[in-house]
């Protein structure tokens, strides 16, 4: 016999847990946060004087020997009286009637009003009392409400009935746990040793993790990141009381690096869990339908079909990739992208996005709901891109184009709609005669969007009613997600906001735009017990610091580069002007450049350029140098698996010169060891074009920059901070692509003068000691004596940078 649990639950925790009936993802009828706040505030100011609002309730059971503890907030509640029973109730503001919300939601409404119940008259000792589940529309105040009267037996049935799967559930998950952390103990390093550097990397990770910290750790390329912090936090798993391990990654590549080091992990043996996160838009078998149940057979009966899927999951330990979990779905006819959110709950090590944790729309509600640190611990991959991750995350937009598509589709058959979104074009063509005619950008102030918003919303009130469904049209569709997202962040407007109209070929569009994404991320970090990022560009650390919301109580670690600074030749070429006004005249130059490099050594290159413009105008001149050289060419829309096809190319035996962006998806995550890459080519700085949201940014950070009592904040010139600091990040990653490992050798050329310029090379990596030349003979010495001499760590007759 088990020993018996201590358990304690939130009430919606308990109310949520046992789904059944369909997944019904209708977002027309869903409501915003502050809607639904300042909906339930107006009902409970119209209750009676003696109605307590929010009512606080936290009550100890006990269920066949297992101790519980309860606590909610019940909406509002009347004591009894001599006269009347207690009331309960529970407010839900909707856009539906009861009758049109699904079987499913009302039954964890009935759930939760029985819990409850049943708290109230076990801590009060009521026989009976009422309870009302009221639905109030969130514009008209509108109430329907269902009450009941139901007596103490009965809601102690009903929640025995509530209570049991759960503590079944609990029951086999500490069984688990106590196999799980019982072969942590023993589990040993999957390698025969750590690497220069990781085993330091790994030891500052346990420390953190175990002490529930933030941590954020600048290590190079090729040091093994990913396996020096995730062993780390799986052995600190039966330590630090944690549940459950995030990786979380800005790009598909770093998810992989995470999966490669998992399926390290499970080789060994160890009873462990893991699955992989796959964006809803990837891995959906209906990509076209709603997902409803009238419209998509996996999103009907889901819940319950979903038990016996699970059932296979439990048995067994490993990796639930994109593959598996597609092939379960199927054999179930269950939806996939659920069927991995499901399969998290019962995972160890969770791998997706880092928007499952800060984005507000696609925060994973089910493990970061905000009412208390969860147990788990989260593992930053490639933290650099959080900056502009979250600023991505916290904006939203509103595009003439998508109105327009819409009105035409429906101007006919819904006339009412197209009326509404005609007024929504007005109010933006107002906006842009006022503010942005005759420019491309043009700043505007939060009280100028008040009638825009008011039509959007308007037109949003329009369609409540309508089922988005099979014969809905996509513009419609794409319309409203856009204008739901950008109410949403309408209200968050704030001093980290910059609001601009800008025009591209004639149509208009107006873009809320975070720029300092720091306190909306600091959300994420307190939903959790310990952070750690990492990144081999974190420079400098008051940059980061602040833009990622972590200037309190977070700990930063660097570490140098374990290879030898000779493996790697940096050169900077001086002579040539690849600035935007130059690129058309210097264009023959750089292939000449590119010429010189891939005829000093065969092998595979890669050549990075700022745009995909400047990209197709050097490819489309460059001829390869021998017969057997192949040129490859990363383009504006390529899927995973021309992105997967064209990395794969790169074998230890191939000729190939690759063209990226600097940026892009070739610029980091890729792993090119030994002889699939010997050298890169970055040209220009790589600077952002100037603009008014990024100008903007700066003057702010120039007027009072945050954090004022930091002397080393206040000394940085708030251009750095907008554009010159991410441009060099940026370069920084894109040339890590070349020394994987500690025999690696390779050539990284920056093609731009301003890399000389001693504030741009104070923020290069020490193990760079880069060499200026200054003609294209300079070039060919260079390559030539650092081939020939793999043991030289100085080149003669050139200049140091």
């Amino acid at each position: 016999m088990s020993e018996p649990l201590k358990l304690t639950f939130s009430v919606g925790f308990v109310a949520g847990f046992s789904k059944v009936g369909d997944i019904n993802a209708r977002v027309a009828h869903q409501t915003s946060a502050m809607e639904g706040i300042q909906t339930h505030r107006r009902i409970q100011q119209s209750r009676g004087s003696s109605y307590v609002a929010e009512q606080r309730l936290s009550t100890e059971l006990v269920h066949k020997g297992h101790q519980i503890t309860l606590q909610g907030r019940a909406d509002g509640y009347t004591p009894a009286t001599d006269s009347e029973l207690p009331w309960l109730e529970e407010i839900k503001t909707t856009r539906l009637t009861p009758a049109q919300i699904p079987a499913g939601v009302i039954q964890q409404h009935k759930n939760q009003v029985a819990i409850y119940g049943h708290m109230l008259c076990q801590s009060l000792g009521y026989p009976k009392l009422r309870v009302q589940r009221t639905y109030v529309h969130p514009e008209s105040l509108e109430e329907s409400a269902v009450c009941e009267e139901l007596s103490a037996e009965a809601l102690q049935i009903a929640f025995d009935e509530i209570i049991e799967p759960i503590i079944e559930w609990f029951k086999q998950r500490s069984n688990w746990f106590v196999r799980r952390n019982q072969a942590l103990t023993n589990f040993e390093f999957p390698f025969e040793d750590f690497r220069p550097g990781q085993r330091l990397l790994a030891e500052s990770a346990y420390r953190n993790v175990v002490r529930r910290a933030r941590l954020m750790v600048q290590a190079p390329t090729g040091l093994g990141k990913s396996m020096a912090v995730l062993f780390p936090a799986l052995k600190a798993l039966p330590a630090n009381g944690c549940d459950k391990i995030f990786y979380l990654s800005a790009k598909t590549a770093g998810q992989s690096s995470a999966e490669t080091a998992l399926e390290l992990i499970h080789r060994s043996g160890l009873p462990l869990r893991s699955v992989v996160i796959t964006a809803k838009a990837k891995t959906c078998f209906n990509p076209e339908l709603p997902c409803d149940p009238e419209n998509c057979q996996y999103a009907r009966g889901y819940f319950d079909r979903l038990p016996d899927a699970l059932a296979l999951i439990r048995e067994q330990s490993g990796h639930w990739d994109r593959t598996r979990i597609e092939a379960l779905a199927t054999s179930k006819m269950i939806c996939p992208f659920e069927l991995s959110l499901d399969t998290a709950v019962e995972a160890d090590v969770i791998v997706g996005d880092y928007n499952y944790l800060f984005s507000p729309s696609s925060r994973l509600k089910r493990f970061f709901d905000g009412s208390k640190v969860s147990p788990y611990s989260v593992l930053l991959d490639e933290a650099h891109n959080l900056v502009d991750r979250g600023r991505s995350m916290f904006s939203a937009g509103l595009t003439q184009v998508q109105i327009l598509s819409a009105i035409k589709q429906l101007k006919i058959e819904r006339p009412s709609i197209a009326k509404a979104l005609k007024q929504m074009n007005a109010a933006l063509l107002k906006l842009y005669r006022e503010r942005g005619e005759d420019r491309r950008e043009a700043k505007i102030e939060h009280a100028e969007l008040k009638p825009l918003l008011k039509r959007t919303q308007n037109f949003l009130g329009l369609i409540e009613d309508i089922e988005l469904g099979q014969g809905t049209s996509k513009p419609l569709m794409d319309v409203f997600f856009e204008a739901y997202q950008f109410l949403q962040v309408a209200e968050k407007i704030n001093e980290d906001y910059c609001l601009t109209l800008s025009a591209s070929e004639g149509l208009r569009s107006v873009q809320l735009n975070c720029m300092h994404p720091g306190a909306q991320l600091k959300v994420g970090y307190d939903y959790v017990q310990s952070i750690v990022g990492f990144s081999a560009t974190l420079a400098p650390k008051v940059y980061f610091s602040e833009f990622l919301g972590l200037t309190d109580h977070a700990h930063w670690l660097r570490l140098p580069s374990p290879f030898p600074a000779k493996n790697q030749l940096t050169l900077i070429a001086k002579f040539m002007r690849v600035n935007f006004e130059n690129r058309k005249q210097s264009a023959h130059a750089l292939v000449e450049l590119l010429a010189q490099l891939t005829q000093s050594q065969p092998g595979n290159y890669l050549i990075y350029l700022p745009s995909y413009e400047y990209l197709d105008l050097i490819a489309s001149r460059y001829h390869p140098c021998a017969c057997d050289e192949r040129v490859l060419r990363q383009t504006v829309d390529m899927s995973d698996s021309e992105s997967k096809a064209f990395i794969d190319s790169f074998t230890a035996d191939s000729r190939i010169t690759g063209f990226a962006v600097i940026g892009g998806k070739f610029s980091e995550g890729i792993d090119l060891k030994g002889l699939r890459l010997r050298g890169a080519v970055i040209v220009s700085l790589g600077l952002a074009p100037r603009s008014i949201r990024y100008d903007d940014l700066a003057l702010r950070l120039a007027e009072g920059v945050p954090g004022s009592g930091d002397d080393a904040l206040a000394a940085m010139d708030s251009y750095d901070y907008a554009y010159r600091f991410p441009a060099l990040q940026r370069v920084i990653q894109t040339a890590g692509r070349v020394v994987r490992s500690e025999h690696d050798r390779g050539v990284v050329i920056l093609v731009d003068p301003r890399f000389c310029q001693s504030r741009n090379l104070d923020l290069l990596p020490e193990h760079w000691t880069p060499h200026v030349v200054s003609n294209a003979q300079e070039i060919t010495q260079a390559l030539n004596s650092f081939w020939q001499n793999p043991k030289q760590n100085e080149l003669e007759g050139l200049e140091s940078a």
